[in-house]
């Protein structure tokens, strides 16, 4: 790899500017809305509802400021959480929610596979993981029990395997005749000696992450207080900085893909071979 990190996101960034049809940025705000709509339904049919009782919130903060602190059986109390009975039908909609997000979330793995390599982008490609749902669905578990596996094993093996198997939903786009398996086991192996590196890629996203989670925070309160105004300009903030950041996240590391496997971005996968395979 000749490209630091640095020039990686870089590289990124002027992809995402590209004047290209459908525009990056466009497709990646249809997505940020799928997953915002995902996520409402998701904490509606399986989330807890929080009930505060204001008034005696209010008489706890009176009595903190004249040294008074109230127990915490007072403080359970005013503050109530409703959990729902969860039945079969909620149960399986929470399932078919989560599988969603993640074939989704493969798709927008390939859009900006295909969008790196110079190749034709489009919207639909959101909609692409459906039609192979298996692998995906699989790739996905079979990574998920590994790395939870591991994370038993004092955490450091699940680490390990986390960032080994960071690249399996690649090679399952760029190889559709392999088994979910294979896109695990070639995905570790591309990764020996590179953990580090994507680890400080990781890093560098922990604040773009940050800013993109704050204005549904600030969009919550202003539900709370009624401000819906606000609510619907914060909640639009939030799609667009969401957009950017799950594109800006997804070239890079499509990149990173790229440049493990010996390609530039003029080049064609067409006799270079992996670094595992030379």
């Amino acid at each position: 790899m000749n490209l630091t990190l640095r020039e990686v996101k870089s590289r990124a960034r002027s992809l995402m500017l590209s004047r290209v049809k459908p525009a990056p940025l466009a497709v990646a705000l249809v997505f940020a809305v799928i997953s915002l709509a995902l996520s409402f339904f998701l904490n509606r049919t399986g989330g807890s509802t929080v009930y505060i009782d204001n008034e005696r919130m209010q008489e706890f903060s009176e009595q903190a400021r004249a040294g008074n602190m109230p127990s915490y059986a007072e403080f359970c109390e005013a503050v109530q959480v409703e959990t729902p009975k969860e039945d079969f039908f909620s149960s399986a909609l929470t399932v078919a929610i989560r599988l969603v997000s993640i074939l989704v979330s493969a798709g927008l793995s390939l859009y900006a596979l295909r969008m790196t390599r110079g190749e034709a982008g489009e919207l639909g490609n959101l909609l692409d993981g459906f039609s192979q749902f298996y692998r995906v669905i699989m790739v996905n578990l079979l990574r998920a029990l590994a790395v939870g596996a591991g994370l038993l094993c004092f955490i450091i093996p699940g680490i390990r395997l986390f960032y080994g198997y960071r690249m399996a939903v690649y090679l399952l786009w760029d190889h559709p005749d392999w088994t979910p398996v294979q896109c695990l086991r070639f995905s570790r192996l591309m990764m020996n000696g590179r953990r580090r590196k994507l680890f400080t890629l990781d890093v560098s996203f922990l604040g773009w992450l940050f800013i993109s989670s704050m204005p549904f925070s600030l969009a919550e309160f202003c539900l709370d207080q009624g401000m819906y105004g606000s609510l619907i300009s914060t909640v639009f903030f939030g799609l667009a900085v969401t957009a950017f950041v799950s594109l800006y996240m997804e070239y890079t590391f499509a990149l990173w893909y790229n440049l493990c496997l010996g390609l530039t971005k003029d080049e064609k996968e067409t006799e270079v071979k992996p670094p595992w395979e030379s």
